[in-house]
């Protein structure tokens, strides 16, 4: 064989080694992609939800608290809370820091917040921030920044109702007053819905609503909110001019026995505890506090006296000398007022009559 015969050879050997392995290449390729459309679709089509497709909660609103006539005394209004992937953004110092700066926050806590809770998919960063913050964050595109619709509670007649109506905390659940004793009733139950989220953690699409949210149910009261409004204004303006530690008043319709009023002294208002000090202002002393009725009693007495048919009001009674004993008990008047009528007797709230 001649050497122009050899290069030749090899030559066309070499091309058809080349087209050889470019065809099994082909048929690699063409395989893997048959196996991943086919085999491993399934598969694949999940990794690839779990990756975008997110659930998310829909926060349910408390129910309504109103008086007798329908005024709103509790009522709760949408708000958004800023939130944050930690893995997205935990070694981006400069997002940090900007985020930090818009929500008026403490760059370096917040990081050392994020860091320490990398294995969670969503953590708060701020609750109820101001709406012109929520915006000013949203604007800034960081990625892993996310924002949640919640609700917050207002009292529109704040301190007047303080201690009947009460207050729930930040994750909207009743701490004192009607608030914490029928958090049951009023609680809503939440719902959730299939999203899909782009890498920077914002909502691009809605698939659908795996359960709807259910708001609480209403809660209307007894209490006549202009009532009310006199009882607490009288009481305040008494527990001022006398210098009280306490004072509590309690208006009631004689007919029913139903509560129309119920106020106490002092107060506080529902909307800013943050500086608050004393804890006491949080007890509804018209309930929870025990005394003696003293002299209201009175009038029980002598409503059974005049009931038994044994006395009326113009009945004589002797309550001199102004004292007496009782089980060794010395009970007295503050004055001898000598023979009184039953009239009389409660007119002078004569212990001893």
């Amino acid at each position: 064989m001649t050497e122009s015969k050899v290069k030749s050879f090899f030559t066309l050997w070499r091309l058809y080694f080349v087209l050889f392995a470019m065809s099994l290449c082909v048929i690699a390729i063409a395989w893997k992609v048959s196996v991943l459309h086919i085999t491993d679709r399934d598969f694949l089509q999940e990794e690839g939800d779990l990756r975008t497709i997110r659930i998310v909660e829909l926060a349910a609103n408390r129910g309504l608290i109103t008086d007798r006539n329908g005024e709103p005394l509790a009522v709760s209004t949408p708000v958004q809370a800023i939130g944050v992937n930690p893995r997205e953004i935990v070694n981006d110092d400069s997002a940090i820091a900007l985020l930090a700066e818009a929500l008026e926050l403490n760059a370096e806590v917040l990081s050392n917040n994020i860091k320490n809770k990398l294995t969670k998919d969503f953590i708060y960063v701020k609750r109820r921030p101001t709406p012109a913050q929520v915006d000013l964050v949203l604007g800034l595109n960081i990625a892993g920044v996310d924002s949640r619709q919640e609700y917050q509670r207002f009292y529109p007649q704040a301190e007047v109702t303080a201690h009947i109506i009460g207050f729930s905390n930040i994750d909207d659940i009743g701490q004192e007053g009607l608030e914490l004793t029928y958090d049951n009733w009023l609680r809503g139950i939440s719902g959730h819905r299939e999203v899909i989220k782009d890498q920077r953690g914002h909502i691009i699409e809605e698939l659908n609503t795996i359960q709807t949210a259910q708001p609480g149910k209403n809660l209307e009261l007894s209490i006549d909110f202009r009532l009310q409004n006199i009882a607490y204004r009288e009481l305040k303006e008494e527990f001022i001019k006398r210098r009280a530690r306490a004072a509590s008043v309690v208006v009631l319709d004689v007919n029913t026995g139903e509560v129309l009023a119920m106020a106490n002294q002092p107060s506080y208002n529902p909307h800013n505890k943050a500086n608050m000090t004393d804890f006491s202002v949080l007890r509804n002393r018209a309930i929870t506090d025990v005394f003696e009725p003293g002299s209201t009693v009175k009038a029980f007495t002598i409503a059974a006296a005049l009931e038994s048919g044994l006395y009326k009001p113009e009945t004589f009674i002797e309550t001199g000398p102004g004292w007496m004993m009782v089980g060794g008990n010395e009970v007295k008047d503050l004055f001898d007022y000598g023979t009184l009528t039953t009239t009389g007797v409660i007119t002078k709230s004569s212990n001893i009559g």
